[in-house]
């Protein structure tokens, strides 16, 4: 891994822990995308470095930063997850807002356009969590509803259906979800009975539904 992800400014692999050019100490929480980083400080401010080839730091750029650069909104950003080549993050709001790679539709905002700046996920929906997986995009609202969208090779938006969605899909939507994490190529959400399910790519049993290594293309309890 470079300085260049890492925030170190230079761009070479470090084999300790190194910290950020900047040597801020208000730092709040974090998240790895795939060659980049978001994180979120103290004043609810969001910062970026590493890759950039598709805007996913949102500083209206295209080009890789070696230090932490502000997303250029300057909006109060409560939750972040950083995907491959894109992000997602809740504002103070409860809206959802997605920037960097989108075309399997992964920023939820109807169109399959990437965006180099911030862009409202579409629909009236207010948010509690996000996870940015490869290409794809699982939610939970204020409601303890589930969505997801983007990417759905093999079915891990679970709408059953190998289609991919450009705006937020109800999943199971006659249940109550807790926590979701979205991977590569499937998808991992829990229900707030307790209960776990997945769906998605499931070529080396991911999906810890047994000996089945078929995918699934709508969520099946791990039990």
């Amino acid at each position: 891994m470079s300085g260049v992800v890492l925030g170190t400014l230079g761009i070479f692999s470090e084999l300790l822990p190194t910290q950020e050019i900047t040597k801020s100490s208000d730092w709040k929480s974090i998240s790895a995308g795939e060659d980049f980083t978001l994180a979120l400080k103290q004043d609810s401010t969001m910062w970026g470095w590493g890759k950039n080839d598709y805007g996913q730091l949102g500083n209206k750029r295209f080009s890789e930063r070696r230090q932490p650069v502000q997303e250029d909104s300057n909006s109060s950003w409560l939750y972040l997850s950083a995907g491959t080549s894109f992000s997602m993050a809740i504002k103070d709001d409860s809206t959802l807002w997605a920037w960097g790679r989108n075309d399997s539709g992964q920023l939820g905002n109807a169109t399959n356009t990437s965006s180099k700046e911030a862009v409202k996920v579409s629909g009236e929906y207010t948010y509690t969590q996000v996870s940015s997986g490869n290409n794809h995009t699982l939610a939970i609202t204020d409601t303890s509803k589930l969505l997801a969208w983007g990417d759905n090779t093999f079915g891990q938006v679970g709408d059953n259906s190998t289609d991919n969605k450009n705006m937020p899909t109800l999943i199971l939507d006659t249940m109550s979800w807790s926590d979701v994490s979205a991977g590569d190529g499937f998808s991992l959400a829990v229900a707030n009975d307790g209960t776990l399910w997945s769906w998605g790519h499931n070529s080396r049993g991911q999906l810890g539904i047994g000996f089945d290594q078929n995918d699934s293309l709508v969520p099946r309890e791990v039990k």
